[in-house]
């Protein structure tokens, strides 16, 4: 049982196997996982402190950030802490056991900061201030982007984030590619749900997402999204005001 505490964050490794985390309400925040597709869930690890996502290379070896980061290699039987050099995360990408980002947008101490060494020691490598990141995405070593999901500028790197160009006044919740120049990105608005770029995030292109309108009021548009293929897209996003 974990009461009424709100689910940030779900990873899937394949039709069975699946994590989730849960935002921390007066004292407990909870990992849970699956080995049934969802149909059953068990508390894998539970702490003091915020969780915000869940990152797993494979079904053995996972990450969860938030006030900490710590790290799994059995599949959420022991969890270890890896040092974050006291940076609060809101948001990670994990490439590898050695190179991760965090985000966090505060304005003064916030920013973007990344491990080659596996947490031992952590570089800032963008201090935007008011525009600091909330979120971040990989798709290789190099490709990059990063953003505060509740407005803000888009930012991308084509090198390791040494260094992050801006790209446009743009935020987003989720952001996915196929390749090195195809990609998706949701905003949760909806005239701009969904946007799609085909030379490597450096322009997009609005998509149409249908809603029903008959619906007393829809609020937000398209928010996290999965990617089969360059055809093939599974979204969910928004919610109905009564």
């Amino acid at each position: 049982d974990i009461g009424n505490r709100q689910i940030t964050d779900m990873t899937f490794k394949d039709s069975l196997t699946g994590y989730a985390v849960s935002t921390i309400a007066s004292d407990t925040s909870y990992v849970l996982k699956t080995t049934d597709g969802g149909d059953n869930w068990q508390v894998v690890f539970r702490n003091f402190f915020k969780t915000t996502n869940v990152q797993f290379l494979n079904k053995d070896t996972g990450y969860v950030c938030g006030s900490y980061i710590y790290k799994t290699t059995n599949g959420g039987i022991n969890w270890i802490l890896v040092n974050n050099g006291g940076i609060s995360s809101q948001a990670m990408y994990v490439l590898n056991q050695d190179t991760i980002w965090v985000v966090l947008s505060e304005s003064l101490t916030g920013g973007i900061f990344r491990t080659t060494n596996g947490g031992l020691n952590w570089t800032q490598q963008l201090s935007a201030g008011i525009y600091n990141p909330t979120n971040i995405y990989f798709y290789n070593k190099n490709l990059g982007f990063a953003a505060n999901s509740l407005g803000g500028k888009l930012y991308r790197t084509t090198n390791a984030g040494e260094n992050w160009i801006f790209i446009k006044n743009q935020s987003f919740f989720d952001i996915k590619f196929v390749d090195n120049l195809t990609g998706w990105l949701s905003t949760g608005e909806q005239d701009t749900s969904m946007q799609k770029t085909t030379d490597g995030g450096l322009t997009w292109i609005k998509q149409k997402v249908p809603y029903k309108t008959s619906l007393p009021m829809l609020a937000d548009g398209m928010l996290r999204f999965s990617v089969i293929n360059k055809d093939t897209l599974w979204g969910v996003g928004g919610f109905i005001v009564y």
